[in-house]
């Protein structure tokens, strides 16, 4: 049955619905706290500069007043001053849930606690190697068919990753050979006999946590190959692959030849 209209009813309504709607689209329009800074998502700009200074590795973290590194859809910032990546799907939705979370600060400080044992100067450096690992997600700068530094185009840069991750945040993992550093392999790695300083292999029973290195090895590559290598992170993992640097669910904790190492310097 349709209900018969009833125009004194709608005209009384009419200002009132106009209101509601200006309201609304006033209120999708403004800007909004984002914790840190405020944000204009007409612009998708921030208000504010960013306090980060940014890497030179990652052009748009230079930019001062940049949204997500420009990628709304598969990174939050549900602080103002850390874009991070949604790992998985339903990015958008879990992106705005994010940004509109009660206590985005809490829920970030309950993530991080999950790193734990040492000195609180070793769990900060840890900390540290996680933020600067989940930043690069998505990354091409060591992918297969590019130069990066010393590492030529058409070759595999797992441990390029690793090395590079593990140095921006303090915590550069290397080995000496005949009195010269050089970046793991990802077999050194997976070695438990191999001395990488401050960087000790865990133990059996001992559970990785992020911001501990994963690598496993692999026969047949040659020189191509030794294995293959990179971070345990907040959400899952991350390691450089052939068309980018990405996570894989369980890539290293489904593999029972996984070993993990963890950073124990200051």
């Amino acid at each position: 049955m349709v209900r018969p209209m009833n125009q004194k009813r709608d005209m009384k309504l009419k200002p009132y619905i106009a209101v509601c709607l200006t309201l609304l689209v006033a209120l999708m329009l403004a800007p909004f706290t984002s914790q840190a800074r405020y944000l204009n998502p007409a612009t998708g700009r921030f208000w504010t500069m960013d306090t980060y200074d940014g890497s030179q590795q990652d052009p748009l973290s230079l930019h001062k007043y940049l949204y997500c590194a420009d990628d709304p859809v598969n990174m939050a910032d549900p602080e103002g001053n850390d874009p991070w990546e949604v790992l998985g799907g339903d990015s958008i939705i879990r992106g705005i849930m994010a940004m509109f979370s009660a206590a985005p600060q809490a829920k970030r400080e309950a993530q991080r606690a999950l790193i734990t044992g040492g000195a609180p100067a070793s769990i900060a450096k840890r900390k540290k190697i996680d933020e600067v690992a989940r930043k690069y997600n998505g990354s091409h700068l060591w992918d297969f068919a590019v130069n990066k530094d010393n590492f030529p185009r058409n070759s595999n840069k797992c441990n390029k990753f690793v090395y590079d991750v593990t140095k921006e945040a303090g915590a550069e993992a290397v080995v000496a050979v005949s009195g010269t550093s050089r970046p793991p392999l990802a077999a050194e790695y997976a070695d438990k006999n191999t001395a990488i300083p401050n960087w000790r292999p865990l133990v059996p029973g001992e559970n990785p946590q992020p911001g501990d290195i994963a690598a496993y090895k692999l026969s047949g590559g040659g020189v191509r190959f030794s294995g293959h290598c990179g971070f345990i992170v907040i959400g899952g993992n991350l390691s450089a692959h052939y068309d980018g640097v990405y996570g894989v669910a369980g890539q290293f904790e489904n593999n029972p030849d996984t070993r993990y190492r963890r950073y124990t310097g200051n």
